[in-house]
């Protein structure tokens, strides 16, 4: 009892001296999240028609990753089935989605990675190689959430340029430094959606284990 009197106090020394300086919670954030503007999400179709005056039937929104087809019919089917089911625990593993998906793309189940969203999985990465002054390799007009990332783990940054909106695959090479340990290469590219062969993306791993074998002994995806 008397140590947990004594934690106690020295908590409350210790809020009495940091607090008069604390003008926001921000002041106990990691620094590097403060330059990161915050996200503004697109219109609600119901504000855009009331603003520009028409039926909600008649604007398509594409801003959002969305379809003008609307959620399949057995991904409809198969949410209300598990309505039941609601109040439990999901299986957090995802066992015979991972299982599914695997089978369909001809993977291990081991090799497929489950996630709300392709942000959450991305930052998985970040979570699993990133520390603070790492490097990580982007090209221009890309996702945001790459170089997101890369500050959300106080890491550094290398924009590739983009000539005429092509990802040049070559200046990745020479990109590249001791502390690079992701690199994205999204193909097709959001958004400008140019598209890489595979037979590009092979000669860049051939060339990457051929010259940059030394650079290579840490995980670069």
């Amino acid at each position: 009892m008397i140590q947990v009197l004594k934690e106690a106090n020295w908590q409350l020394r210790h809020f009495h001296l940091i607090s008069p300086r604390m003008t926001s919670i921000w002041d106990l954030a990691n620094p590097q999240l403060r330059d990161i503007a915050v996200y503004e999400p697109g219109k609600p179709i119901e504000e855009t028609a009331r603003e520009v005056g028409t039926e909600l039937d008649a604007i398509i929104k594409l801003a959002s990753n969305e379809n003008p087809l609307g959620p399949s019919p057995k991904a409809i089917e198969a949410m209300r089935a598990a309505l039941s089911n609601a109040h439990l625990y999901p299986d957090g593993s995802g066992f015979y989605l991972c299982k599914a998906v695997a089978a369909n793309l001809g993977l291990a189940p081991e090799n497929v990675i489950l996630g709300n969203g392709s942000n959450e999985v991305i930052e998985f990465l970040g979570h699993a190689f990133l520390n603070p002054a790492d490097d990580v390799i982007i090209f221009q007009y890309a996702f945001i959430i790459y170089k997101l990332l890369a500050t959300s783990f106080a890491a550094r940054t290398i924009e590739l340029p983009t000539p005429n909106f092509q990802q040049d695959l070559g200046a990745t090479l020479d990109a590249i430094t001791p502390k690079t340990r992701l690199i994205f290469i999204p193909n097709p590219n959001n958004p400008t959606g140019h598209l890489d062969f595979a037979a590009r993306h092979r000669q860049l791993h051939v060339a990457r284990s051929q010259e940059h074998r030394c650079r290579f002994r840490r995980s670069v995806f």
